[in-house]
């Protein structure tokens, strides 16, 4: 059964009429299956992974501020619910991620705990700040010219849960539905002192050792 507790990258399967237990991590999200598997098969127990440091990646299930049209605002079951990421012309760019349950890492003492490897998706924040905002954009590292998941939720409604996403054009402006196939970009965050040397330009990129 698809309820508003799919909207997480982990979630609870089981019914329940609290929010709060809706927003529980308890099983991984296929999203984070497949990136998990992706990690392992690329990084784990490679000479790279030396490189690689935990890091926050938020899932911001926090509600939109106020209620649409057709919505409960109530958060869980098949209740209508719209989140934070639903209008993006009057939710204001933020890196910081209010909800404990929603902070995504290994460590415990930094956010959830509830990470297997530290790889995540882009939010729709760093979307925007990147460059992905208000017109099409195809001169910017997030570019691919195809759509992709980020991890920002979107809304759930009634039937399924919907996530933003890049588009073909660079924006972070679309959202889809999680039955839909799209592209998936892991990201993963490096030690501060892993860059040794390079400007990050296609001609100088940055490089690890």
């Amino acid at each position: 059964m698809t309820t508003n507790a799919t909207v997480g990258y982990s979630y609870v399967s089981y019914g329940t009429t609290s929010m709060e237990k809706a927003q529980t991590n308890m099983n991984d999200s296929t999203i984070k299956d497949y990136l998990d598997n992706w990690y392992e098969s690329v990084f784990l127990k490679t000479e790279y992974e030396r490189y690689i440091t935990d890091s926050l990646f938020c899932n911001d299930r926090t509600l939109y501020y106020t209620t649409p049209s057709g919505y409960s605002q109530l958060g869980y079951g098949t209740e209508i619910t719209a989140y934070q990421w639903y209008d993006l012309n009057s939710n204001g760019v933020a890196l910081n991620c209010s909800q404990q349950n929603d902070r995504f890492t290994m460590d415990e003492a930094m956010g959830n705990g509830a990470l297997t490897y530290p790889v995540g998706l882009i939010t729709t924040d760093e979307v925007y700040l990147a460059g992905g905002y208000n017109s099409s954009n195809s001169g910017y590292y997030l570019y691919t010219g195809n759509q992709y998941w980020t991890m920002s939720p979107y809304d759930f409604n009634g039937l399924t849960a919907g996530v933003r996403i890049v588009d073909s054009e660079g924006l972070a402006d679309s959202y889809n539905y999680v039955g839909n196939s799209r592209g998936v970009r892991p990201i993963i965050n490096l030690k501060a002192d892993s860059l040794k040397s390079g400007d990050g330009t296609a001609n100088n990129p940055y490089k690890v050792n």
